[in-house]
């Protein structure tokens, strides 16, 4: 997967990929990130999946069958079902993050090979907005993405990277 959105990033790097910019909603309008960096950030953050809590869910529901059915669970069922929840959480979370580490390291490579591609420019840019991004409540991925990259960029200084 992270191969193919690196192939597609390749077909729209053709040197006019710079000029495409995602102004999001709620950014000031001084500040635009690459719709390439915008995608990677909402791939990321599709991942993972949060679940409602019981009120918000019966509020947005009709009234049914199934909103009464925790009434009569006992205390072990519902603990249960919230571990169940949890386990969820943390799942969706680690797959967000080799998510993005499979990206990073698919895209990295892509910037060192010696192609008829540059990809360097394009990974600038991308760096950039990750860092106009990290502490914006729309983007929560740019910080886990700078994070993995920090973490990716140290293990291949340190020889650890093959």
């Amino acid at each position: 997967m992270p191969e193919d959105s690196n192939s597609d990033v390749e077909t729209l790097n053709n040197g006019s990929l710079h000029v495409l910019f995602f102004p999001p909603p709620r950014l000031n309008q001084d500040t635009n990130i690459q719709m390439v960096t915008a995608l990677v950030l909402q791939l990321i953050q599709c991942v993972v999946v949060l679940h409602q809590p019981k009120e918000d869910a019966a509020d947005s529901q009709d009234e049914s069958d199934e909103d009464y059915e925790y009434d009569f669970d006992d205390e072990d069922t519902k603990k249960s079902r919230d571990a169940d929840k949890d386990v969820l959480i943390v799942n969706t979370y680690e797959t967000a993050v080799r998510t993005g580490q499979n990206f990073l390291s698919v895209f990295l490579k892509k910037c060192v090979s010696r192609d008829e591609e540059d990809y360097r420019p394009l990974f600038e840019n991308f760096v950039q907005d990750l860092l106009s991004s990290v502490n914006k409540p729309e983007w929560p991925s740019a910080e886990l993405l700078l994070s993995l990259l920090g973490r990716l960029l140290v293990s291949w200084m340190s020889g650890l990277y093959v």
